[in-house]
């Protein structure tokens, strides 16, 4: 454990280092692989049956699910500049030419920006240039295509949703309205946060108590306004994954909440083991073949994962 938490320390030096100002990670690997399960610093992530890639678009959220029976899903696209700088020269690079599901979380432009409908068919890419690439769409998924506690299988792996615009559709904050989901898939759990609020946590944590602990969890609305202490720590995870730019050192929901939950993890001897930021880390891969084996790694912007190509 030491040495696994000694090279997370190595990449949030790394991280440090960067030009906040600038928000975003130079083109280098910030650190192979984390402070990866994994004791091959050089493991190959094909060999898992799903994987979950985290990119780093600044402010806003952009994942991409490989899922167990080969398609491709992408789980918003963060916003404009980085639909055009980061998301497309990824999925170009990976030789992804179409998607096979696209989910948009909620209509906030950080999550929403690519995407396009043009003669009755859904496409991701850069809105304000009809020459740049777009992606097709098979089928495309928001937070109105759900009701929360809906369960079904997802490319073989199986989906719990948490929380959606039906959940909360008196609300005039979009967020509160956010699709929040988990995904099992052999034990293994990983949950996306979305931009929900405490309100929505703790009522999550009433309903569906048994939902809430999972292997990673994907916090909740960038670090950015109310998040329940309860839910961070009832959701007991290995990994938290945040997606976020400079000014979440600034936010108390990361700096004192979630940090605070840390602390008590570490103390405590829980089975967390790192706090993830994509601003620090880069682009953050997660493989599982199930709850006893699995792996991630972080990766630099614009660096190529061989186990993601198609």
């Amino acid at each position: 454990m030491l040495k696994l938490m000694g090279r997370c320390l190595l990449a949030a030096s790394l991280g440090a280092s960067l030009p906040l100002a600038a928000g975003i990670p130079e083109n280098r690997p910030l650190s192979p692989q984390c402070a990866s399960r994994s004791k091959d610093p050089g493991e190959d992530f094909s060999k898992y049956g799903l994987k979950i890639l985290s990119l780093w678009v600044s402010h806003g959220d952009a994942t991409l699910f490989y899922l167990p029976n080969g398609e491709v899903a992408l789980v918003d696209s963060g916003q404009d500049f980085a639909v055009r700088d980061y998301l497309i020269p990824f999925l170009q690079q990976h030789g992804i030419r179409q998607l096979d599901y696209f989910i948009v979380t909620h209509y906030h432009g950080d999550h929403y920006a690519g995407k396009i409908e043009k003669d009755g068919k859904i496409y991701v890419g850069y809105r304000y240039d009809e020459s740049s690439p777009r992606i097709p769409v098979k089928n495309f998924w928001d937070n109105r295509t759900f009701k929360r506690g809906d369960e079904f299988n997802w490319g073989g792996a199986r989906m719990f949703v948490l929380n959606s615009l039906h959940t909360n559709e008196w609300a005039d904050d979009e967020n509160h309205r956010s699709l929040s989901f988990r995904l099992e898939y052999n034990g293994f759990t990983y949950a996306i946060g979305g931009d929900i609020y405490a309100h929505e946590q703790e009522r999550i944590l009433k309903d569906f108590p048994e939902q809430v602990r999972v292997h990673v969890y994907r916090t909740n609305h960038h670090m950015h306004g109310s998040t329940s202490w309860d839910y961070l720590k009832a959701s007991d995870p290995v990994l938290f994954v945040t997606s976020a730019e400079q000014a979440v050192y600034e936010r108390e929901a990361y700096t004192k909440v979630l940090f605070g939950v840390i602390d008590q993890f570490r103390t405590g001897g829980s089975r967390f083991l790192e706090n993830l930021l994509t601003l620090e880390k880069g682009n953050i891969l997660v493989g599982a073949n199930s709850d006893s084996d699995w792996s991630y790694g972080c990766h630099a912007s614009g660096q190529s994962i061989r186990a993601l190509q198609r």
